[in-house]
């Protein structure tokens, strides 16, 4: 992972969604830690979403619906440790966009973009039904 090219904001959500990852008994960081944590009132998520005409209350219900299908692992185990496949695709593709657009550094616009172009994410897949695309 990129990690010398993520904004301090993105690194600061990543750690955050670990907390997540942690609180829940997740073993893996995945993507809707990540945007459980963008999408809190006064989070840069939040205002984008709402400003593209997402309801910010009712995606976050989808990420809680997401999070709860996460199986729980208990015992000796280091939650939060290590990203999911996807989030490392997420911020691959992230990286792609970053390139492309001639960006320095992966901002969480970036990322928030990178979700659109996953094929068959239930988060990608719920925000289009909400009408969102990539270009909007």
């Amino acid at each position: 992972m990129p990690e010398d090219r993520l904004t301090s904001a993105v690194q600061s959500a990543i750690a955050e969604a670990q907390q997540v990852a942690i609180t829940r008994h997740h073993q893996e960081i995945d993507i809707p830690e990540f945007f459980k944590v963008i999408i809190q009132p006064g989070e840069f998520g939040a205002d984008l979403f709402q400003r593209t005409g997402i309801n910010v209350g009712l995606f976050e219900k989808e990420i809680d619906e997401q999070l709860d299908r996460v199986s729980v692992v208990e015992g000796q185990v280091s939650y939060g440790q290590n990203f999911s496949q996807n989030l490392a695709r997420l911020i691959q593709e992230a990286e792609q966009l970053r390139q492309k657009q001639g960006d320095e550094y992966i901002a969480l616009d970036t990322v928030i973009l990178a979700l659109m172009k996953l094929k068959n994410h239930p988060l990608k897949i719920y925000l289009e039904k909400q009408g969102l695309t990539e270009k909007n």
